[in-house]
């Protein structure tokens, strides 16, 4: 591929990172300012503007310094694989680290208001609800799903003994890594081993998708005092548009890794136009997800109180740690979607598992720089 060719592949998704990420405070609602908890009538006041107007100023210069470096990998080093993956990992790492400043900030604005101002009710309301029919409501839904998750990953165990069967088709030379445009430029060799390896990749992909989704339907939902029987029925269609959205996801997802799985057997190179299906679904599908989370009722100011909007159990505004929280997943404090509580047993095990993964995604990307 040309290097405007790699360039023109690039801009899509730095514009669709950039603006997910400048507004990103938009999209986390109305509870939280910057992974703070505070009062609706305060986030008003000019002092908590100007620290958006930060946020978005540092994100800027940011994301321009990241684009010039990008073009250099490009046009100078001959490096566009290298930059797409720089892109991506500095972009995220960045605006982290522009979080964490603002987030620090604004905590601190907060602390000094409440020392000045005794009176000032600038914490968000204490009020808890226990909606009982609810609960009910949402077991069932839950169970629903729970049955419906298996139909993806009974599909790509019937993909995967058709695989199997087919192993004496299969070159000696077996893809696993496509370009673009979906020609194969990463193999191994064949062997029974190698072929297992890739299946139980494939279908350990399968299930954690299944699992995350689930995960995210049983997370906390919280009801509107002000309004509960609305508040009720509002929720449990949210929860069905996230969990059959999740489930247009997986599918489209399982899609991918048929199209990869059927190029080991009559490829190498992908089938093109399954690839551009695949990736048009999950883009539509995700922005929809997206969409129903921010309009979430769970976003509202006036919805109840729940353990998770203590901020003395969030390291950095973005990490949940409370023991005293049953809970495996939350929804963020800054951001769209959810995020795990390292304090359960389960949230451990992600933990280490994510470190690990950086560290070995670390790695991979320096070394890809020299190869």
């Amino acid at each position: 591929m040309s290097k405007i060719g790699s360039l023109m592949m690039l801009l899509p998704h730095l514009i669709i990172i950039y603006l997910l990420f400048y507004n990103m405070q938009s999209l986390t609602g109305n509870r939280q300012y910057f992974g703070v908890s505070i009062n609706q009538d305060y986030i008003d006041k000019e002092e908590f503007k100007s620290l958006s107007k930060e946020y978005k100023k540092l994100l800027n210069i940011g994301f321009l310094s990241i684009f010039l470096i990008c073009l250099f990998f490009i046009f100078i080093l001959d490096k566009a694989s290298f930059a797409f993956t720089f892109f991506i990992l500095s972009a995220i790492s960045y605006n982290f680290l522009v979080y964490i400043r603002i987030h620090n900030k604004t905590k601190d604005l907060k602390n000094k208001l409440l020392e000045t101002c005794k009176d000032c009710d600038i914490n968000i309301s204490s009020k808890s609800i226990i909606d009982v029919k609810f609960i009910n409501e949402k077991d069932k839904i839950i169970k629903k799903f729970k049955y419906i998750y298996l139909i993806p990953i009974f599909i790509i165990v019937i993909i995967s003994i058709f695989t199997f069967i087919n192993y004496p088709k299969i070159s000696n030379m077996v893809p696993i890594h496509w370009n673009f445009m979906g020609i194969a430029d990463g193999f191994i060799e064949k062997s029974y081993i190698n072929i297992i390896f890739l299946i139980l990749a494939q279908f350990a992909l399968s299930i954690l998708l299944s699992f995350i989704s689930l995960s995210s339907i049983k997370s906390r939902v919280r009801v509107d005092p002000e309004n509960i029987e609305q508040s009720r029925l509002d929720n449990i269609k949210y929860l069905n548009k996230i969990g059959y959205t999740f489930l247009v996801v997986i599918f489209s997802i399982n899609l991918i890794i048929i199209n990869s799985l059927m190029a080991s057997i009559y490829g190498p190179n992908l089938n093109i136009a399954v690839s551009i299906l695949t990736f048009l679904v999950t883009i539509l599908s995700t922005i929809y997800l997206i969409f129903t989370y921010v309009k979430s009722p769970n976003s509202k100011y006036t919805s109840s109180y729940s353990p998770d909007d203590d901020e003395n159990y969030w390291i950095l505004g973005s990490i949940y740690n409370n023991p005293n929280d049953p809970s495996f997943m939350v929804q963020k404090r800054f951001g769209i979607g959810w995020t795990i509580n390292i304090a359960t047993p389960l949230g451990k095990i992600f933990l280490v598992a994510t470190i690990l993964l950086l560290i070995w995604l670390f790695f991979d990307f320096i070394n890809s720089f020299f190869y």
